[in-house]
C-alpha cells in the first residue's frame, strides 16, 4: 500500500440538485450508491488523511451528507451550488490540509493507483496543482486534480466572478 502523505485530504464535490440527473449521487450502482465507489476508490489511494464531502446548504443534501457521515467523512457546506472554490476552500480550512486530491461526484471508475501517483508526484514537486485533464489523457469521468492549499485559499480570496469560482481549477 502506499505511504500516507501527511496533511493531504480527499475532497469529494457533489450534490443532489444535478440538473441532468437528480439526485445522482446516491443513485445505485452494482447494489451501492454512486459516491460509495468514489469513496472506496480514493480510500484505496493510501495517501490521504481525511476525507471530505464539499456540498451546498440546499436541503436535498441531507441524504447525502447523512451517507457521507454514515462512512465516516467530514462535511462542508458552501451556500451557493457553483461556488467550488468556497466549498473546497472551506474543507482545506476545516482540515488544516496542505494538499488536496479532489474529483467530481461522478467518477466512480477513478483509479486509486492513478490518484495516488499523482498525490506523491504533486506533493513530491511541491505543485500548486497536477492533473490528468491537463491534456486529457484519460476519458471524462476518470480525472482528478490534486491542488495545494494554498492555491485554493488564494483562489477563494481572488476570484469574485461566479464563472471563475466555478471553474477555479483553471487559475
Amino acid at each position: 500500500m502506499p505511504q500516507k502523505l501527511s496533511r493531504t485530504i480527499v475532497i469529494v464535490q457533489a450534490r443532489m440538485g444535478a440538473s441532468r440527473l437528480p439526485g445522482k449521487a446516491l443513485r445505485p450502482l452494482a447494489g451501492k450508491p454512486l459516491v460509495w465507489h468514489m469513496i472506496d476508490r480514493m480510500r484505496r489511494t493510501g495517501v490521504c488523511e481525511d476525507l471530505v464531502l464539499a456540498t451546498t446548504t440546499d436541503p436535498r443534501n441531507e441524504p447525502l451528507i447523512a451517507f457521507a457521515k454514515e462512512e465516516g467523512m467530514k462535511v462542508v457546506r458552501a451556500e451557493l451550488e457553483d461556488d467550488l472554490a468556497g466549498r473546497i476552500a472551506l474543507a482545506v480550512q476545516a482540515t488544516g490540509a496542505d494538499y488536496l486530491l479532489k474529483t467530481g461526484g461522478d467518477c466512480p471508475l477513478i483509479d486509486p493507483e492513478v490518484m495516488a501517483g499523482m498525490v506523491r508526484r504533486g506533493v513530491d514537486e511541491g505543485a500548486d496543482f497536477c492533473s490528468n485533464r491537463v491534456r486529457w489523457s484519460y476519458p471524462l469521468g476518470l480525472s482528478c486534480d490534486v491542488v495545494s492549499a494554498k492555491s485554493v485559499l488564494w483562489c477563494d480570496e481572488h476570484l469574485k466572478l461566479a464563472e471563475d469560482r466555478e471553474l477555479f481549477a483553471l487559475y
